[in-house]
């Protein structure tokens, strides 16, 4: 089983992997596709916009900018909020890297070691999925021109099709919560 916490991280770490792929996409590329690869740019092209909603409500915070479609805790909520509305700003994996470790490290780590399990477990969450997709993509967009790798098409058809899954096959079980604080029993024993 796995928290639609994680679910969320999943997603903002896709919108930056998107990010990264349709930077190195260049305009010839994009006019010297066969029409197998042009369907499935046009795909990719729609993806950045479904992974975003997938990741915001339709809601905006004070700074008129979309809050999280699902938060945590009262303590650990500007965190979380912070994280998910940087999406928007960051540009490439390298700005994600650094936000994560000099930034967003830091604020979990001190809400661990205030007493919130919470905060630790979202910092594994995300090591382990930026460990993923280093193996899956990563590594892959810095090989993607390179003669002896998948090729670029491959590796967008490849993106398109996880992103896919993930977004309109997967199932979400919705638990009816009773009071306030049954999604704290539920997800923090």
């Amino acid at each position: 089983m796995v928290n639609i916490t994680t679910i969320q991280i999943l997603i903002w770490s896709l919108c930056i992997v998107h990010k990264e792929l349709d930077s190195i996409i260049t305009s010839e590329y994009r006019q010297n596709l066969k029409e197998t690869a042009n369907s499935a740019l046009r795909e990719f092209n729609s993806l950045q916009t479904k992974l975003k909603n997938t990741l915001n409500s339709n809601h905006t915070g004070q700074d008129n900018l979309p809050l999280p479609r699902f938060s945590l805790r009262d303590e650990i909520s500007p965190i979380w909020i912070e994280f998910i509305q940087s999406v928007n700003e960051i540009t490439n994996l390298r700005d994600a890297d650094e936000f994560f470790e000099n930034h967003l490290q830091t604020s979990l780590e001190k809400k661990y070691k205030e007493g919130f399990p919470s905060a630790l477990r979202i910092s594994k969450a995300y090591k382990h999925i930026h460990k993923k997709l280093e193996d899956t993509y990563y590594s892959k967009i810095k090989k993607a021109f390179e003669p002896e790798s998948d090729s670029l098409k491959d590796l967008i058809i490849s993106f398109n099709t996880f992103c896919h899954s993930l977004l309109d096959k997967m199932w979400v079980i919705e638990i009816e919560l009773n009071q306030a604080n049954d999604s704290l029993k539920i997800f923090e024993p």
